[in-house]
This record gives structure tokens, sequence and C-alpha cells, in this order.
């Protein structure tokens, strides 16, 4: 180490000159501190970019899908609202589940799979009525199976009350 020379001529004229010698060159430090500056900002847009990037849209956007698929997508919904038109809600679900798995997480089979789940609720059976009730039931539940319907909340505290209602159908039958 030079600033421990025994020759004078050797040692760093003053304080200032052998703090330098230990702190390296300025061209070192300005790259380190540029390397610092770009990967603060290379985080905070990798974090932007986490944050904003929507957890609901499907993985592969409709467009980028193929002709085929998209073709068969609008015809299992077609086929759907055909059914719902007539009133058959398990067929109407049967052709919405099927386009909802061609494209998992469109917006449009999501509505018409919650528009189907509303029409159940609406349909409720009267509370006394334990068989129709225990039916209802295990429709509620087929609807729960299904994958983008397992968290819908509306479905939920349905299958909930009437859970309460068969229990106390069956409490009072005893």
């Amino acid at each position: 180490m030079r600033g421990l020379e025994f020759d004078r001529t050797k040692r760093p004229a003053d304080a200032a000159a052998f703090i330098r010698t230990l702190q390296g060159p300025i061209p070192v430090k300005r790259s380190i501190a540029a390397l610092i500056a770009l990967l603060a900002i290379l985080s905070g847009v990798l974090a932007v970019r986490s944050l904003t990037q929507d957890e609901t849209a499907p993985d592969v956007p409709f467009s980028e899908l193929s002709a085929e698929t998209r073709d068969q997508f609008y015809s299992l919904m077609e086929q759907g609202d055909a059914e719902l038109e007539f009133g058959l809600i398990n067929s109407a679900l049967f052709y919405y589940a099927e386009a909802y798995q061609l494209h998992e997480r469109n917006p449009e089979a999501e509505r018409r799979l919650e528009a189907v789940a509303d029409l159940l609720i609406a349909k409720a059976p009267e509370a006394g009525d334990k068989e129709r009730l225990t039916v209802y039931l295990r429709d509620i539940d087929n609807l729960l199976g299904r994958k983008h319907l397992q968290n819908y909340d509306k479905l939920i505290e349905q299958r909930r009350a009437v859970a309460r209602r068969l229990a106390a159908l069956s409490a009072n039958s005893q």
C-alpha cells in the first residue's frame, strides 16, 4: 500500500491524495452509481407492471385464438343462448361452461355463467318443500363446481340459505 511506504517520495503528498487512493478512480464510482440508478429504475418498472397486470384477464387474448376455436366458442355461446330462451337452465349452463373451457376467464362467458346462476337463484323453490329444496341444493352445488362460479358470492349465500332451510325442515320433522 502506497500510503505506508517508507520512502517519502512514494507516499501521497497529503491526506486528500491518500484518501483518493483508498476510494478508487472516479470513472469506477460513476459506473457504479449509474448501475445502481439503472437497477432502481428497472425494479420500479417491474413493480408497477406486476401491480397493474390484470389477474382476471384471459391468459391468451381472444383475438390470438385460432379461427376454429373462436368459431367453436361463438357456436357454444349461441347454443347456450338458445337453450336459455326456452328456459333450459342446465342445458344453457352446459354450453356456457364448454365455451368457458375453450377460453378461460373470457368476460362474455363469465357474464353468461353468472346470469345462469342468477336465474337459478331467482327460481328458488318454496321453503317447505324438502324434496325440491334437496334437488335445488344439488343444482347449486353443480354450479359451484364450475371453475368460474366457485367464488360467486350470490350463489354461495343462496347455498347457505337453502342448507339452513333444509336443516330447519329436518329438525322440525324429527
